[in-house]
C-alpha cells in the first residue's frame, strides 16, 4: 500500500473499521504502546504492531511513509481532524521488522498530554488495543524473529543497572550460547541416530554397529561442555543480583551514617540514640560496573523493646545469606564480631576515627595511629570521609574477585541453568555395559531438556513470567 490515497477518503470516516470482522477475527489484534519512559521528556515513542498498522498510520498521518524512513508529518485525530502533534513516523512492513509483523513508530514530543491524546486516538480504532507487558517481544519470538535465549538476554539488557550487567545482556544477544546449544543438539542427534540404527539391526548377529566407546566419549564431551557453563553459576548470580554487603555491629557504631555516605543520600535516620535503626534498609550501588547491595541493619544487642528485637532478629537472619559483612564498631570501644555471623566473610571496620580516644580503650595489639589495625580492620570516619575511598576500593576488589572470568563467557539464568543440569544428569547416566535401549532413552531425555531450554517445546507456562518483567512497549 502506498501514500496515494486521497485525503478526503482518509478523513471520510472517523476511526474506520479495520477490515471486515470475519477476517479480523482470524488475525492477532494490532497492538500499540508507549515504548519510552513515562513522564516529561524531549521525545516519546509510541509503537504499533499488527496487520492493521498501515491503515492506522494512513488514518492518523494522512499517508504511509516510505519503508524504514523517518518522515515528518502532522498527526491528526480522524474524528475531529485536529492536529495531535508534528511527529516523525517510521513504517516497517513485515516481515522485516522487530516483531515480524507490520510495525510503525510515532516519535512525538514527550509531553504527557501529547502521549495521552495519541494513545486515546489509537485506542478508538476497532481491533487495536494497548499491548501487554513484553507482547512485542513475544510476537517476535512467535514469528521466529528472536529465540527464547535472545528474549531472555533482551530482558537482562533492559533491566541492566551497571556496566557488567549491560555486557551480560549484550553477550546474550550475540548468539554465542545459541550456537553452542545448536552444536550440542547436533551431536546428540548424531549419537541417537547411531544408537537407534544399531537397534534396527540388533537381530542380525553378523552386523555389529553399536560403538559403545563412541557413544560414551561423545556423551562425556557434551557433559564436560555443559559443566563448563554450569561452573559460572555463582558468577552469573552475582552479575544479575549483585553482591550483598551487610552493615552489622553494636548500636550507634555508625552503620547508618556509612550507608548514607556510600549512597550519597540521606536514606537512614542518624541519631546519637542507640537503637534508632530497627529494620533492614537496602540501597543498590554501582561499584566499578558491578551491582552491590548495601544493607543497614539494627544494632546487635539484647533489648527488651519488642520492635527493636524484631529488627535485631532480622539482622541476624540476613547475616546468614550475606556475601560480605562489615562489622562496625567505635574505634574507642572495640567489640568482637558476633557469633551469629556464621561462615560469611567478615571485615572489621573501626568507625568515628575523627574522634580521638580520650582513654586507651583499644586492645593492646591494635594501633589507633594506623589506618589498618593489626587484626586487618580498617579505620574510617564516615563524617570526615577518612579512608572511605579505601573502603570502596576494597569492596570493589572483593566484588571483582567473585566474578573472575572472561566477559565473553556464557552466563545463564536460573531457568537455563536448571535445564542444563537436567540434561547433564541424563547424559551422565550413560556408562559402560548399558543396554543401547537405555542409552537411547537417556539421550532423548537430554535432547528434551535442550528443546525446553531453547523454547521449542514446553515453554507456554514460563513465557508469562518472562514477559511480565518487560515494559508494555517491549
Amino acid at each position: 500500500m502506498n501514500g496515494g490515497v486521497e485525503e478526503e477518503e482518509l478523513r471520510g470516516s472517523p476511526y474506520p473499521d479495520l477490515e471486515d470482522s470475519m477476517k479480523f477475527e482470524q488475525e492477532p489484534e494490532t497492538i500499540f504502546a508507549l515504548a519510552t519512559a513515562h513522564g516529561r521528556a524531549a521525545l516519546a515513542v509510541v509503537r504499533l504492531s499488527g496487520s492493521q498498522t498501515s491503515k492506522i498510520v494512513n488514518a492518523i498521518a494522512g499517508k504511509l511513509p516510505r519503508p524504514r524512513t523517518a518522515s515528518l508529518v502532522q498527526l491528526r485525530d480522524p474524528a475531529s481532524n485536529s492536529i495531535i502533534d508534528h511527529a516523525l513516523v517510521t513504517w516497517f512492513p513485515g516481515p522485516a521488522s522487530f516483531t515480524g509483523e507490520d510495525c510503525a513508530e510515532f516519535s512525538v514530543h514527550g509531553s504527557r498530554a501529547i502521549v495521552a491524546k495519541l494513545v486515546q486516538v489509537l485506542g478508538k480504532f476497532s481491533g487495536a488495543r494497548i499491548s501487554q507487558p513484553g507482547e512485542f517481544s513475544r510476537r517476535a519470538l512467535e514469528n521466529g524473529k528472536m529465540s527464547l535465549i535472545e528474549v531472555e538476554s533482551l530482558g537482562d539488557l533492559i533491566s541492566a543497572e551497571t556496566e557488567q550487567q549491560r555486557i551480560l545482556g549484550i553477550n546474550g544477544l550475540s548468539g554465542k550460547f545459541q550456537r553452542i546449544l545448536d552444536e550440542w543438539r547436533t551431536q546428540i542427534i548424531d549419537v541417537i541416530a547411531h544408537v537407534e540404527s544399531s537397534l534396527d539391526f540388533s537381530d542380525q548377529e553378523d552386523i555389529q554397529i553399536y560403538d559403545e566407546s563412541f557413544v560414551i566419549k561423545s556423551s562425556q564431551n557434551i557433559v564436560n561442555s555443559i559443566s563448563n557453563i554450569i561452573s559460572n553459576k555463582i558468577r552469573g548470580s552475582i552479575l544479575r543480583s549483585g553482591v550483598t554487603v551487610l552493615l552489622s555491629g553494636p548500636p550507634n557504631s555508625g552503620k547508618s551514617t556509612l550507608l548514607n555516605e556510600l549512597s550519597c543520600q540521606d536514606i537512614a535516620i542518624v541519631s546519637e540514640v542507640p537503637g534508632t535503626t530497627r529494620d533492614l534498609i537496602e540501597v543498590r550501588l554501582d561499584m566499578n560496573g558491578y551491582l552491590v547491595n548495601i544493607i543497614d541493619s539494627a544494632g546487635i544487642r539484647k533489648s527488651d523493646d519488642l520492635i527493636e528485637s524484631i529488627g535485631i532478629n532480622r539482622a541476624i537472619e540476613r547475616a546468614q545469606t550475606a556475601d560480605l559483612i562489615l562489622w562496625l564498631c567505635d574505634h574507642r570501644n572495640i567489640v568482637s564480631p558476633a557469633a551469629h555471623l556464621g561462615s560469611s566473610s567478615v571485615w572489621r571496620i573501626y568507625t568515628k576515627y575523627d574522634i580521638k580516644a580520650q582513654e586507651p580503650l583499644l586492645n593492646d595489639n591494635l594501633k589507633i595511629s594506623d589506618a589498618d589495625h593489626d587484626d586487618g580492620g580498617l579505620c574510617i570516619s564516615a563524617l570526615s570521609g577518612y579512608n572511605l575511598d579505601e573502603l570502596v576500593r576494597r569492596l570493589s576488589e572483593f566484588v571483582a574477585s567473585n566474578v573472575v572470568g572472561e566477559t565473553s563467557d556464557v552466563i545463564v539464568n536460573e531457568r537455563q541453568m536448571a535445564a542444563l543440569e537436567r540434561a547433564r544428569n541424563s547424559l551422565s547416566q550413560i556408562s559402560v555395559g548399558m543396554f543401547p535401549e537405555v542409552v537411547a532413552t537417556a539421550l532423548r531425555e537430554a535432547m528434551f531438556e535442550l528443546e525446553i531450554l531453547i523454547g521449542k517445546i514446553g515453554v507456554e507456562d514460563i513465557l508469562g513470567e518472562i514477559f511480565s518483567r518487560f515494559c508494555i512497549g517491549k
